[in-house]
Protein backbone atom coordinates (compact mmCIF):
# COMPACT_ATOMS: atom_id res chain seq x y z
CA UNK A 1 0.00 0.00 0.00
CA UNK A 2 1.82 3.06 -0.90
CA UNK A 3 1.05 6.25 1.21
CA UNK A 4 1.17 9.83 0.64
CA UNK A 5 3.34 12.20 2.47
CA UNK A 6 0.47 14.78 1.78
CA UNK A 7 -1.42 15.68 5.36
CA UNK A 8 -5.02 16.28 5.47
CA UNK A 9 -5.47 17.27 8.74
CA UNK A 10 -8.47 19.52 9.58
CA UNK A 11 -8.02 22.32 11.69
CA UNK A 12 -10.16 21.38 14.68
CA UNK A 13 -8.18 18.48 15.35
CA UNK A 14 -5.04 20.17 15.21
CA UNK A 15 -6.11 23.26 16.72
CA UNK A 16 -8.78 23.47 19.67
CA UNK A 17 -9.91 26.52 17.79
CA UNK A 18 -8.49 29.42 15.82
CA UNK A 19 -8.39 31.52 18.96
CA UNK A 20 -5.75 28.79 20.83
CA UNK A 21 -3.66 29.20 17.14
CA UNK A 22 -3.55 32.97 17.17
CA UNK A 23 -2.34 32.62 21.20
CA UNK A 24 0.09 29.94 20.09
CA UNK A 25 1.74 32.37 17.19
CA UNK A 26 1.77 34.97 19.47
CA UNK A 27 3.63 33.31 22.37
CA UNK A 28 5.62 31.64 19.93
CA UNK A 29 9.11 33.73 20.82
CA UNK A 30 8.51 32.50 24.53
CA UNK A 31 9.06 29.02 23.45
CA UNK A 32 12.35 29.76 21.92
CA UNK A 33 13.19 31.62 25.41
CA UNK A 34 12.41 28.53 27.08
CA UNK A 35 8.99 29.23 28.62
CA UNK A 36 6.38 26.90 27.97
CA UNK A 37 3.66 28.66 26.10
CA UNK A 38 0.84 27.39 28.23
CA UNK A 39 1.92 27.99 31.18
CA UNK A 40 3.08 31.49 30.25
CA UNK A 41 -0.79 31.91 28.67
CA UNK A 42 -2.39 31.05 32.30
CA UNK A 43 -0.11 33.57 33.66
CA UNK A 44 -1.52 36.28 31.53
CA UNK A 45 -5.19 35.43 31.64
CA UNK A 46 -4.54 36.09 35.64
CA UNK A 47 -2.80 39.46 34.86
CA UNK A 48 -5.90 40.55 32.53
CA UNK A 49 -8.19 39.36 35.61
CA UNK A 50 -6.16 41.16 37.99
CA UNK A 51 -6.44 44.54 35.95
CA UNK A 52 -9.88 44.07 34.90
CA UNK A 53 -11.07 43.82 38.66
CA UNK A 54 -8.26 46.61 40.30
CA UNK A 55 -9.32 48.77 37.08
CA UNK A 56 -12.85 48.92 38.43
CA UNK A 57 -11.65 49.32 42.45
CA UNK A 58 -9.84 52.77 40.53
CA UNK A 59 -12.74 53.73 38.67
CA UNK A 60 -14.85 53.49 41.53
CA UNK A 61 -13.49 56.13 44.09
CA UNK A 62 -11.42 58.70 42.87
CA UNK A 63 -9.52 59.23 46.14
CA UNK A 64 -8.84 55.66 46.46
CA UNK A 65 -6.25 55.30 43.50
CA UNK A 66 -3.08 55.50 45.79
CA UNK A 67 -4.09 53.16 47.95
CA UNK A 68 -5.59 50.67 44.81
CA UNK A 69 -2.10 51.16 43.30
CA UNK A 70 -0.42 49.84 46.30
CA UNK A 71 -2.61 46.92 45.80
CA UNK A 72 -2.30 46.02 42.77
CA UNK A 73 1.64 46.16 43.04
CA UNK A 74 1.54 44.01 46.04
CA UNK A 75 -0.40 41.37 44.02
CA UNK A 76 1.79 41.44 40.67
CA UNK A 77 4.46 41.07 43.28
CA UNK A 78 2.94 37.77 44.39
CA UNK A 79 2.73 37.17 40.56
CA UNK A 80 5.89 37.52 39.66
CA UNK A 81 7.02 34.77 42.66
CA UNK A 82 5.00 32.27 40.81
CA UNK A 83 6.60 32.87 37.03
CA UNK A 84 10.32 32.88 38.09
CA UNK A 85 9.98 29.09 38.30
CA UNK A 86 8.26 28.31 35.38
CA UNK A 87 11.22 29.65 33.43
CA UNK A 88 13.29 26.72 34.81
CA UNK A 89 14.45 23.94 32.62
CA UNK A 90 11.37 21.30 33.22
CA UNK A 91 13.16 17.62 34.50
CA UNK A 92 11.70 14.79 33.83
CA UNK A 93 12.12 11.36 35.42
CA UNK A 94 11.93 8.17 34.86
CA UNK A 95 10.10 6.39 37.84
CA UNK A 96 9.53 3.02 36.85
CA UNK A 97 8.57 0.36 33.86
CA UNK A 98 5.48 -1.95 33.87
CA UNK A 99 7.16 -5.00 33.77
CA UNK A 100 5.82 -6.04 30.55
CA UNK A 101 8.60 -7.63 28.32
CA UNK A 102 8.99 -8.41 24.79
CA UNK A 103 12.39 -9.00 22.77
CA UNK A 104 14.29 -8.34 26.07
CA UNK A 105 13.47 -4.96 26.87
CA UNK A 106 10.75 -3.26 28.90
CA UNK A 107 7.75 -2.06 26.08
CA UNK A 108 4.62 0.48 26.98
CA UNK A 109 4.01 1.55 29.80
CA UNK A 110 6.80 3.83 31.15
CA UNK A 111 5.90 5.86 34.29
CA UNK A 112 7.28 9.75 34.67
CA UNK A 113 7.31 12.28 36.94
CA UNK A 114 7.93 16.11 35.66
CA UNK A 115 9.50 18.63 38.15
CA UNK A 116 8.24 16.52 41.08
CA UNK A 117 4.53 15.74 39.91
CA UNK A 118 2.48 12.94 40.44
CA UNK A 119 3.78 9.80 37.94
CA UNK A 120 2.17 9.27 34.86
CA UNK A 121 1.96 6.88 31.98
CA UNK A 122 4.52 7.14 28.83
CA UNK A 123 5.38 5.96 25.47
CA UNK A 124 8.90 4.94 24.38
CA UNK A 125 9.49 6.58 21.25
CA UNK A 126 13.70 5.80 21.04
CA UNK A 127 14.41 1.83 20.73
CA UNK A 128 18.69 2.10 21.24
CA UNK A 129 19.06 5.45 23.61
CA UNK A 130 19.15 3.94 27.19
CA UNK A 131 17.20 5.63 30.24
CA UNK A 132 17.52 4.28 33.86
CA UNK A 133 14.74 3.86 36.47
CA UNK A 134 15.49 6.61 38.75
CA UNK A 135 17.54 9.06 36.98
CA UNK A 136 16.51 12.37 35.74
CA UNK A 137 17.34 14.33 32.83
CA UNK A 138 16.19 17.89 31.12
CA UNK A 139 13.74 18.24 28.57
CA UNK A 140 12.10 20.32 26.11
CA UNK A 141 8.32 19.87 25.49
CA UNK A 142 6.66 20.63 22.40
CA UNK A 143 3.56 19.30 20.44
CA UNK A 144 3.70 15.94 18.56
CA UNK A 145 2.67 17.85 15.23
CA UNK A 146 6.08 18.64 14.74
CA UNK A 147 6.29 15.47 12.25
CA UNK A 148 4.32 12.45 10.79
CA UNK A 149 6.56 9.90 13.23
CA UNK A 150 5.85 11.69 16.17
CA UNK A 151 1.59 12.16 15.31
CA UNK A 152 1.65 8.46 14.68
CA UNK A 153 3.28 7.49 17.82
CA UNK A 154 0.73 9.76 19.53
CA UNK A 155 -2.30 7.80 17.70
CA UNK A 156 -0.88 4.38 18.60
CA UNK A 157 -0.48 5.39 22.06
CA UNK A 158 -4.21 6.21 21.76
CA UNK A 159 -5.02 2.94 19.98
CA UNK A 160 -3.02 1.13 22.80
CA UNK A 161 -4.44 2.69 25.40
CA UNK A 162 -8.12 1.31 23.89
CA UNK A 163 -7.39 -2.14 23.48
CA UNK A 164 -6.79 -1.72 19.57
CA UNK A 165 -2.80 -3.13 19.49
CA UNK A 166 -1.15 -5.36 21.97
CA UNK A 167 1.23 -3.26 24.02
CA UNK A 168 4.24 -5.10 22.99
CA UNK A 169 2.82 -4.85 19.14
CA UNK A 170 2.20 -1.46 19.58
CA UNK A 171 5.34 -0.59 21.27
CA UNK A 172 7.59 -2.23 18.80
CA UNK A 173 5.32 -0.44 16.05
CA UNK A 174 6.45 3.11 17.54
CA UNK A 175 9.93 2.36 17.75
CA UNK A 176 9.90 1.03 13.88
CA UNK A 177 8.91 4.28 13.19
CA UNK A 178 12.13 5.88 14.32
CA UNK A 179 14.59 3.15 13.69
CA UNK A 180 15.26 -0.38 12.09
CA UNK A 181 15.10 -3.23 14.62
CA UNK A 182 16.49 -6.08 12.58
CA UNK A 183 18.04 -8.34 14.71
CA UNK A 184 15.79 -7.81 17.73
CA UNK A 185 13.95 -11.20 17.85
CA UNK A 186 10.53 -10.38 18.85
CA UNK A 187 10.92 -8.05 15.96
CA UNK A 188 11.99 -10.62 13.53
CA UNK A 189 9.43 -13.13 14.93
CA UNK A 190 6.70 -10.62 14.48
CA UNK A 191 7.81 -8.54 11.44
CA UNK A 192 5.24 -8.66 9.34
CA UNK A 193 2.39 -7.72 11.80
CA UNK A 194 4.43 -4.82 12.96
CA UNK A 195 4.98 -3.56 9.97
CA UNK A 196 1.32 -3.75 9.13
CA UNK A 197 0.65 -1.75 12.70
CA UNK A 198 3.35 0.71 11.16
CA UNK A 199 1.54 1.08 7.69
CA UNK A 200 -1.99 1.42 8.85
CA UNK A 201 -1.90 4.09 11.46
CA UNK A 202 0.66 6.23 8.94
CA UNK A 203 -2.17 5.98 6.68
CA UNK A 204 -4.32 7.34 9.30
CA UNK A 205 -2.51 9.95 9.93
CA UNK A 206 -1.45 10.96 6.19
CA UNK A 207 -5.62 11.10 5.63
CA UNK A 208 -6.70 12.57 8.69
CA UNK A 209 -8.73 9.26 9.73
CA UNK A 210 -8.77 9.38 13.09
CA UNK A 211 -10.90 8.19 15.87
CA UNK A 212 -13.52 9.75 17.91
CA UNK A 213 -11.86 11.49 20.98
CA UNK A 214 -8.34 11.53 19.87
CA UNK A 215 -6.78 15.07 19.54
CA UNK A 216 -3.04 15.64 19.04
CA UNK A 217 -3.41 18.50 21.77
CA UNK A 218 -4.19 16.04 23.99
CA UNK A 219 -0.39 14.56 23.86
CA UNK A 220 2.92 16.44 24.89
CA UNK A 221 6.61 15.28 23.59
CA UNK A 222 9.62 15.41 25.70
CA UNK A 223 12.58 15.24 24.21
CA UNK A 224 16.13 15.26 25.98
CA UNK A 225 18.25 18.37 25.94
CA UNK A 226 21.78 19.37 26.60
CA UNK A 227 25.00 18.17 25.44
CA UNK A 228 25.55 14.31 25.93
CA UNK A 229 22.43 14.41 26.79
CA UNK A 230 21.22 10.54 25.38
CA UNK A 231 18.68 9.43 26.97
CA UNK A 232 15.17 8.46 25.48
CA UNK A 233 12.42 10.74 23.89
CA UNK A 234 8.74 9.95 25.44
CA UNK A 235 4.98 10.64 24.50
CA UNK A 236 2.44 11.24 27.46
CA UNK A 237 -0.99 11.05 26.77
CA UNK A 238 -2.50 13.61 28.67
CA UNK A 239 -1.36 16.96 30.11
CA UNK A 240 1.04 17.02 33.48
CA UNK A 241 0.35 18.65 36.43
CA UNK A 242 3.47 21.10 36.94
CA UNK A 243 4.31 22.90 40.07
CA UNK A 244 4.55 26.23 38.78
CA UNK A 245 1.19 25.73 37.59
CA UNK A 246 -0.36 25.78 41.39
CA UNK A 247 2.19 28.31 42.51
CA UNK A 248 0.76 30.83 39.54
CA UNK A 249 -2.97 29.71 40.54
CA UNK A 250 -2.38 30.01 44.25
CA UNK A 251 -0.43 33.39 43.75
CA UNK A 252 -3.31 35.20 42.04
CA UNK A 253 -5.75 34.32 44.84
CA UNK A 254 -2.97 35.51 47.51
CA UNK A 255 -3.52 38.74 45.61
CA UNK A 256 -6.81 38.96 45.01
CA UNK A 257 -7.29 38.32 48.90
CA UNK A 258 -4.53 40.55 49.59
CA UNK A 259 -6.63 43.18 47.89
CA UNK A 260 -9.65 42.63 49.99
CA UNK A 261 -7.34 42.31 53.46
CA UNK A 262 -6.25 45.78 52.67
CA UNK A 263 -9.38 47.64 51.31
CA UNK A 264 -11.19 46.70 54.91
CA UNK A 265 -8.47 47.95 56.66
CA UNK A 266 -7.87 51.29 55.43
Amino acid sequence: MAFSKNRFASSNTREANSSTAAIRGWLAPAELAGINQERLGRVLLIYVFLAVTFGRNLCEVDGMRKRTMKQTLAAMFLLLAGVAPAKATPMLTLTGVSGANAGGVYVYPYFGSLNGSPHFDMLCLDFYNHSNVGSSWAVSISSVTDSIQHEAAALLSFDIDHGIYANSLGQYAVWSLFSNLSGNAYYDSNTQQIADIKNAVLYDVNHNQLPNGFSYSNYILFSPVGAGNDNQRFIADSPVPEPATMLLLGSGIAGVALSRRLRKTK
